[in-house]
């Protein structure tokens, strides 16, 4: 009986050991990934962006207090997004596509410099159409 005793004691110890070493190995490499994370993310320079301040739909204009920053690794931006200095170069521009609220705003959702232009030319054009138009009337009567 005392045999089967020590047998058993000796198995569960043996058991406890395993399971202690096997946490032992698991924290060791959990520790060192997050060591090597943390140093990851403190190498990265960070950049400040423009984000959008608030919802911004398809086709709106941006306007200025449609605009923040915000700062966020430069490999994950890249040169796509556009910068704090940049600001003034996008006003009265109308977004291609939907920026939600805190997303960086990119160069490629935002119409071009031509494009603006041309727009703004069409607009002026259509303007001073409709007011010969009316100046028209106006002396025909």
């Amino acid at each position: 009986m005392r045999r089967k005793c020590r047998a058993v004691a000796s198995l569960l110890a043996g058991l406890v050991a395993i399971v202690a070493i096997c946490r032992w190995i698991y924290t060791m490499r959990t520790d060192r990934q997050e060591v090597e994370t943390q140093a990851l993310e403190k190498s990265e320079e960070r950049i400040r962006v423009l984000v959008a301040r608030t919802d911004i739909r398809a086709g709106r204009r941006i306007a200025r207090p449609d605009l923040a920053w915000d700062t966020f690794r430069k490999s994950s931006i890249g040169n796509k997004a556009v910068l704090p200095e940049e600001a003034s170069t996008i006003l009265r521009r109308k977004a291609l596509v939907e920026i939600r609220k805190g997303y960086p705003i990119l160069w490629e959702e935002i119409e071009s410099e031509e494009d603006a232009k041309k727009r703004r030319q069409a607009e002026s054009d259509e303007y001073d159409r409709r007011m010969k138009h009316r100046r028209d009337e106006r002396i025909a009567r």
